[in-house]
């Protein structure tokens, strides 16, 4: 599902790129291909990219799948994965280590390591 809404906002940031791209460039200038252009607005529009991470932490706690995506849920809150796909882990307790952020009031960490928790 996430690849899905990445590809398809790739594919709209690239038909944004070529329609507002300049034809009257010379041909001596150096610039990015489309791709990269496309690559770098749907990395600005996702989500997932807007928040800074304010502190990195190690936090223990069971994958869960969300109406917002995974989730790990620990005693200390519940944090939206990103950075890795976890859904293999649905159900199990795991030790994840990760970059915190928060965006519109929900808390996200982006997996930097995970290990199973006996």
């Amino acid at each position: 599902m996430k690849l899905i809404k990445i590809l398809t906002i790739i594919g709209l940031a690239s038909m944004v790129v070529f329609a507002c791209s300049d034809k009257s460039q010379t041909t001596g200038q150096t610039e990015q291909s489309t791709e990269q252009q496309a690559a770098e607005v749907a990395q600005q529009a996702t989500p997932e990219a807007q928040p800074a991470p304010t502190e990195t932490a190690e936090i223990d706690g069971m994958v869960t799948q969300t109406e917002k995506g995974l989730a790990l849920v620990s005693d200390a809150g519940t944090y939206i994965i990103s950075g890795e796909d976890l859904s293999d882990m649905i159900g199990k307790k795991v030790k994840v280590t990760g970059a915190i952020a928060e965006t519109d009031g929900t808390q996200i960490i982006r997996v930097t390591s995970v290990s199973p928790m006996e």
